[in-house]
Parts: structure tokens; sequence; C-alpha cells
């Protein structure tokens, strides 16, 4: 099970965790060169709290596995755009992660009156170059890079609470999960301290101690 919300500015560590268990190749797809563990490190301390967003796929784990990183500027006529930059680890890849990932981030980026999205890729990057076909983003090849843009509309009622509504969902989500994996390491525990460290806490244990 997967959730998918944004992450606050206290959970930029956990985004940086993904990026820096990205491997090589990936790297360089995602940042056009193979960025060091030092360059993450100040690409997600150059993260505008309020102004940039970054939206997590969050795994069983409740680590990220996947994420988009939206970063806000203006452009030449002083419309607000973005810059829309996915990653996702491989053992992860074709569960429709990047897609879920593109919904947030298009809904995220309309609702803070962001007009356009761009995404910059290399052009061996393919599942980017499908992932921006499947959004209908206007492509443009230049050498070995591709730029994508897609216009957005403007905030409505109705896609502000559309998105406050997914937000308090995941967030529901990512707490249940944290409870159910905090009841399953309580359960992994041993019994008491004299008991034999690998007798686990379970029902079944239980009931053979009260047998006895």
């Amino acid at each position: 099970m997967f959730t998918i919300r944004s992450l606050t500015a206290g959970e930029f560590d956990k985004f940086e965790r993904h990026l820096k268990r990205l491997e090589r190749p990936d790297r360089i797809l995602r940042f056009a060169h193979a960025a060091g563990d030092a360059d993450l490190e100040r690409i997600v301390a150059g993260i505008r709290p309020g102004e940039d967003g970054v939206i997590g796929c969050f795994g069983p784990d409740l680590e990220v596995v996947g994420a988009v990183q939206i970063s806000a500027t203006h452009d030449h006529e002083g419309n607000k755009v973005a810059e829309f930059a996915f990653s996702v680890e491989t053992p992860y890849r074709n569960r429709r992660i990047g897609t879920r990932l593109f919904e947030r981030a298009a809904f995220w980026a309309r609702n803070r009156g962001i007009r356009r999205a761009y995404v910059f890729c290399l052009a061996e990057n393919v599942p980017m170059v499908r992932l921006a076909r499947r959004f209908h983003m206007a492509l443009e090849a230049e050498g070995n890079e591709v730029t994508g843009t897609l216009a957005l509309d403007g905030p409505t009622p109705v896609s502000v609470g559309s998105e406050i509504l997914a937000e308090n969902l995941a967030m529901m989500d990512y707490q249940a999960a944290a409870q159910l994996n905090a009841l399953e390491a309580w359960w992994r525990l041993p019994l008491d301290l004299g008991g034999d460290a690998g007798e686990a806490r379970s029902p079944l244990a239980a009931t053979d101690q009260r047998a006895a």
C-alpha cells in the first residue's frame, strides 16, 4: 500500500534519503549528471517551504520511495511557473506511482496560481517522456534533451477542496500505517527481560503461558 501526500518541511530528510538511495544511472536521468550526495543535500536545503513543494509516495515502511519536486519561479511576463522533477526508486517502478504523483503535482500547482508546468529530461529517459505524453504535455527536443510544457487552469473551489480532501485522507492512511507498524514492532518484542530473546509476543504465546 502506498500513500501519496505533500511533505512538510520537517519531512524533507525523508526526501533526501530517497534521493540518496537512487542508483547512479537513476541520478543521471534525474539530474542530467551523476549527482553526489553533497549535491543532493544542497538541492534539498534549497527547497523553499511555502514557495516550492515536494509530494512523496510513502512505502510500507513509511519511507519516501518516489517523489515529485515542484520548483516554482516566474517567467519573463511575471506569471508563476514551475518545474516538476520526478524520481522513483527501482524496486517501485511500473506501479503507476509516477502517474499518481503527476496528478497530485498538477493539483498542487494550479491551486497555488502556477499557470504552466515544465519537465526537463534527457531523451533517453523513456519513462519520463512517456509520462509527459500521458498528460498531453507539449514536447520539444533539442539535442539529447526534452522539454515538456503543460498549461494549468487556475484554482477553483472544487480543485482546492479536492486537494484538501486528498491530503486529509492520505494523512489518515499514513497515521494508520504508522500505528500498524508500531503494533507489529511491539508484537516482535521479547515477552520479558528474563525470557528467551527469540520469543516473540503473540496471541499464541500468551495462550500457552496461561495454560502452563
